[in-house]
């Protein structure tokens, strides 16, 4: 059992926290594997298209350095904790 929150309680801490902002937390598949955290603005119905790190942006686009916040393999159903 490790002392670190699982990814299903840190995704959660992450929508907290953005709504204390007025933003939310939209969820995407990498293109790599696992799934890219974003914090947007509520009123931004869907995340623009963004280019994730390749040889060519080594850190993704601009889009996605604005707004991606985070990077989970995997995120469970429920608590893992």
């Amino acid at each position: 059992m490790s002392d670190r929150p699982c990814n299903y309680c840190n995704l959660q801490r992450y929508k907290r926290e953005a709504k204390k902002r007025g933003n939310k937390i939209i969820t995407k598949p990498s293109n790599f594997m696992g799934v890219c955290i974003f914090e947007v603005p509520k009123e931004m119905k869907e995340i623009p298209k963004y280019i994730e790190p390749n040889k060519k942006y080594p850190n993704g686009d601009e889009i996605y350095q604005k707004y991606r916040i985070a990077w989970i393999m995997e995120i469970g159903s429920s608590c893992a904790c």
